[in-house]
């Protein structure tokens, strides 16, 4: 006879819990009876930096584990399949506003990290043509998406194809302006704008 169930175990504390989802097996031919325990995934209701504390703290990772990574303000879940940590949820960082903007210098914009950001920005005491490579710091995961909305017609930004972005062609980013990038590993990859 094999018999499936569910074990929860709430850890006390820091005001947390995790809940390990098992399967328990119960042996009743000839051999003894026995209960063995298979963990098949941990939800943890705490927040956690990175895959590293996650670990740390309750073991694993198992399959099908979900954690808060507070670093990335994502929902991660480990595929044991791929033998990764996959995203499953994320909200959008806004920084900067229309009042108070980030003043982009030559060196480049550095977004946050983050799976999803917008930044408002303009150009750092005027006009500014981004001459670093790469003209916009790495993403952190494959698929991090980053829009850029301009807030100034006179601190203007202009982007370029190439060093770390691959556009339609340059943009001169204006009061209004918007581009739309997703990170691909290597590359900001542009998804759409508004000139």
């Amino acid at each position: 006879m094999i018999r499936f169930g569910l074990i929860i175990k709430i850890h006390s504390g820091m005001s947390y819990g995790v809940i390990n989802m098992s399967r328990i097996l119960d042996f009743n031919d000839s051999q003894s009876s026995a209960t063995i325990p298979i963990i098949e995934g941990t939800v943890a209701f705490k927040n956690y930096v990175d895959e590293a504390a996650f670990i740390a703290d309750v073991g694993g990772p198992f399959p099908g584990s979900v954690f808060y990574n507070s670093t990335l303000n994502v929902v991660q879940y480990y595929d044991s399949g791929a033998s990764s940590w996959i995203v499953v949820a994320s909200a959008k960082k806004v920084t900067g506003s229309r009042g108070t903007p980030v003043d982009v210098p030559v060196g480049g914009i550095t977004p946050l990290g983050v799976q999803r950001e917008a930044i408002y920005v303009q150009g750092d005491g005027g006009a500014i043509d981004i001459t670093a490579n790469p003209q916009i710091a790495a993403g952190s995961l494959v698929g991090d998406e980053l829009i850029l909305i301009c807030v100034s017609d006179a601190n203007t930004l202009t982007l370029e194809d190439g060093d770390g972005l691959s556009l339609n062609g340059s943009m001169l980013m204006v009061n209004n302006s918007v581009i739309k990038l997703e990170w691909d590993g290597s590359l900001w990859l542009e998804q759409s704008r508004r000139d």
